[in-house]
C-alpha cells in the first residue's frame, strides 16, 4: 500500500511567499516536449498545460499518465524548480499483464489481453495497447515450445517436434496434429536433418521497387539465378565463378509476353506424359486458340487448325505413328524452291487418299517461267521404273529408265523412240497451252 501524500500541496516561491497564480509545466521526461496531465483517474479529460495555481498556491486534480519532466514557475514564468522524472517511475515486471496506467521502457515485456507476449520498442511507452498497435510501439514475441498434443497453436507459430525438427503452423487453432506425420496441411518443416527443406509450396513476395530471386551455387561460386526484376520480368541468369553476370539465358518479358533465348545451344522442350494423354502447344490470338501442335492420345504428331471462335476445324498435317510414320496432308503440298527427295533404298510412295474423286495432281498453273518434272535425274541403276498404278497397286502405265545410256522409255514403246525427259510445262516448244505434257527428243 502506498503512503498517504498531501493531495492539496501549497506551493511557495524561494522567499516563502505563497505562489499565487504560479504555473506547473509538464513535459515528457528528459525533453521539453509538452505532455498532458488529466483531471480524472481514467485519464480521459486533459488539463491545460501549464496548470495554473489558485490564489492560495494550490493546484486542482492532476493525474499523470507516464513519466514527466515538471517545471514550477511564478506567474511571470520565472523558474523556481525543475524535477525529472516525476510520476509512474516504478519498474515493470516482465510478462505481467499490460496496464493502461503503466509507462513502459525499451525492451519491457508484457502479456497482452490476447494471451500473447509483446516487447516494447521505445521508452515512455504509455497508453499503447500492444494488441492493437504492435507495429508502432510493440513487437510480438514468439517462444519456441516443444510440441504438445494438448496445446493450441496459431498460424505462423513455431514448435519443436519429437524428431528434433522445427515446424511452422499453417493454420489457426492447430490442436492435436503431430507435425512429424502431417501432410503439410497443418505444419510445414523449416529444416530437415541439415539437408534442404521440403516445401509443398514456395511463395516469394516483393514490392514493385524490389528485385528478388533464387540462386543456385556451388562452393560459394554463383552459377545460376532465377531472377525477378523491377520491371516484373523473369529471367534465368548465368554467372561465372567470381559472381559476375555472363548473360541472361532466358528472359520472359512481361510487357510483351515474349520469351527470349540468348544461349548458344538448342532449346529442347520435353513433354513427358502418361500413355493416352495429349501433349499440346497452343498458339492463340487475343486469347482464342487458332493453332495447336500436339502429340495425340494415339501418339500421332499433328497440327490442328481452329476457327475464329476457337473451335476445331481440321488437321492439316499429321504423322501417323501407327503406320511407320506416314504423313497425311489435308491441304496441298507446296514447295517454294527446293527438292522432294527420298533417301529410302526401296523408293518412296506419294499416295492419294481413298476418296473416289481424289487424284495426285502436279499443277504449274501459277508458274510463269519454264517448269519441269524430272524423274531419275540421279539414277544410274538399270531398269528403274516410274509407275502409274491403279487403286490395287497394279501398274497401268510404266516409264522405264534405261541403265545403258540413262534415257527414259515408256513401257508401251517396246523399243521405239527413246526420250531424255518428260516435261509438264507452261512454256512448251510447240506453243501449246499451260499444263501441256510434252516430250523432249534426243
Amino acid at each position: 500500500m502506498g503512503r498517504f501524500v498531501n493531495p492539496t500541496t501549497q506551493y511557495f516561491d524561494n522567499s516563502g511567499n505563497v505562489l499565487a497564480g504560479g504555473k506547473l509545466y509538464f513535459f515528457e521526461s528528459n525533453t521539453t516536449t509538452p505532455l498532458d496531465t488529466f483531471s480524472d483517474a481514467a485519464l480521459t479529460v486533459p488539463n491545460p498545460n501549464p496548470v495554473i495555481l489558485d490564489g492560495g498556491g494550490r493546484v486542482g486534480n492532476v493525474f499523470l499518465g507516464g513519466e514527466y519532466n515538471v517545471v514550477l514557475t511564478d506567474a511571470n514564468d520565472r523558474q523556481i524548480w525543475e524535477r525529472d522524472p516525476v510520476g509512474d517511475i516504478s519498474t515493470t515486471e516482465a510478462f505481467n499483464d499490460w496496464s493502461a496506467t503503466q509507462t513502459y521502457s525499451l525492451n519491457d515485456i508484457v502479456e497482452g489481453s490476447d494471451g500473447n507476449f509483446y516487447l516494447s520498442l521505445q521508452n515512455s511507452n504509455f497508453g499503447n495497447d500492444p494488441t492493437s498497435q504492435p507495429s508502432a510501439f510493440w513487437v510480438e514475441i514468439l517462444f519456441i515450445r516443444p510440441f504438445n498434443v494438448t496445446a493450441t497453436y496459431r498460424e505462423g507459430e513455431p514448435t519443436i517436434a519429437s524428431n528434433g525438427l522445427l515446424y511452422i503452423s499453417q493454420i489457426d487453432s492447430n490442436t492435436n496434429n503431430d507435425p512429424t506425420i502431417d501432410d503439410g496441411t497443418n505444419w510445414l518443416p523449416i529444416t530437415a536433418d541439415g539437408s534442404s527443406p521440403n516445401f509443398t509450396g514456395l511463395n516469394i513476395d516483393k514490392t514493385d521497387a524490389e528485385e528478388t530471386g533464387i540462386t543456385y551455387s556451388s562452393d560459394d561460386d554463383i552459377y545460376w539465378d532465377l531472377h525477378f526484376n523491377t520491371n516484373e520480368d523473369f529471367s534465368i541468369d548465368r554467372w561465372n565463378g567470381t559472381g559476375s553476370l555472363i548473360n541472361q539465358v532466358v528472359v520472359i518479358d512481361t510487357a510483351t509476353s515474349d520469351i527470349n533465348l540468348n544461349g548458344d545451344g538448342q532449346m529442347i522442350v520435353n513433354f513427358n506424359s502418361d500413355i493416352g494423354e495429349i501433349n499440346e502447344i497452343d498458339f492463340s490470338d487475343g486469347g482464342i486458340r487458332r493453332w495447336a501442335i500436339l502429340e495425340t492420345a494415339a501418339t500421332d504428331f499433328a497440327i490442328n487448325l481452329y476457327d475464329a471462335a476457337g473451335n476445331f476445324v481440321t488437321t492439316p498435317f499429321r504423322i501417323d505413328e501407327g503406320t511407320s510414320g506416314d504423313v497425311a496432308l489435308t491441304g496441298n503440298l507446296s514447295f517454294s524452291g527446293g527438292t522432294l527427295t527420298s533417301n529410302n533404298a526401296t523408293g518412296m510412295d506419294i499416295l492419294a487418299t481413298n476418296n473416289l474423286d481424289t487424284s495426285i495432281r502436279i499443277d504449274f498453273e501459277n508458274v510463269a517461267s519454264l517448269a519441269s518434272v524430272t524423274v531419275f535425274s540421279n539414277t544410274t541403276a538399270p531398269n528403274a521404273t516410274f509407275n502409274i498404278a491403279d487403286g490395287s497397286g497394279s501398274p497401268v502405265n510404266t516409264i522405264v529408265l534405261d541403265g545403258v545410256d540413262g534415257s527414259i522409255q515408256t513401257a508401251a514403246d517396246e523399243g521405239g523412240v527413246k526420250i531424255r525427259r518428260h516435261t509438264i510445262s507452261t512454256l512448251s516448244p510447240s506453243g501449246g497451252q499451260d499444263g501441256d505434257f510434252w516430250m523432249q527428243y534426243t
